[in-house]
Formats: C-alpha cells, sequence, structure tokens
C-alpha cells in the first residue's frame, strides 16, 4: 500500500498516468459492496466520455477499445441511449464506432 501511495504522489507531482494495468484495476466494485463509493449516475457517465474521448482521439476504434467500453457501461448501469448520445456529441456516428473509423457512409 505504501507503493501505491508513492506511485500515486509521483504521478500528481509529474502528471503522469498510471500504468495500463493499473487503471484497469480502478475499475470501482459494484454498488452495495463493502467498502464501495457510490457513485452518481453524473459520475459514471461523465467517467464514461472522458474513456470514450481518450479511444476517438485517434480516430481508429480497436475492437479492445469497444470491449473496455462496454464493460464499462455494463459494470456501471450506463444505457445504450446514453452512449449513443455521448457517441454522437463526440461527432461519431454508431456505424463509424462500430466498424472502427471515421468518414464511413452513415447506414445507422
Amino acid at each position: 500500500q505504501q507503493q501505491q501511495q508513492q506511485q500515486q504522489q509521483q504521478q500528481q507531482e509529474f502528471g503522469e498516468s498510471p500504468p495500463l494495468q493499473q487503471q484497469q484495476q480502478l475499475t470501482p466494485p459494484e454498488a452495495g459492496a463493502e467498502g464501495a463509493a457510490v457513485r452518481s449516475d453524473e459520475d459514471v457517465e461523465r467517467e464514461y466520455g472522458l474513456l470514450l474521448l481518450a479511444v476517438l482521439a485517434d480516430g481508429v476504434v480497436d475492437p479492445r477499445e469497444r470491449e473496455v467500453l462496454a464493460r464499462y457501461a455494463e459494470e456501471n448501469g450506463l444505457s445504450e441511449a446514453r452512449r449513443a448520445g455521448l457517441l454522437a456529441a463526440a461527432g461519431w456516428s454508431e456505424t463509424e464506432f462500430r466498424e472502427g473509423r471515421r468518414g464511413l457512409p452513415e447506414s445507422d
């Protein structure tokens, strides 16, 4: 635990993000679990939106990235409608997201 605290302190000082392995461990415990932090729908939506923007930033969506987003949404109760709304707000169609790149003809 002391090592984790040191890493967090370094990350705060240097603005580094935790390694991918640690990021995957940051998935919150299920609601109702002992010691689990209860997050609001707004928090979940904001976090999903940030993850989505990070995935979309390079203009290519890898199948593994789609899986991470889908798993996060499912584990946190984010509806398909909200996911679609956030995707549209980011300027992507559902077809582009499914196919993994921008600029595809619309067929939704």
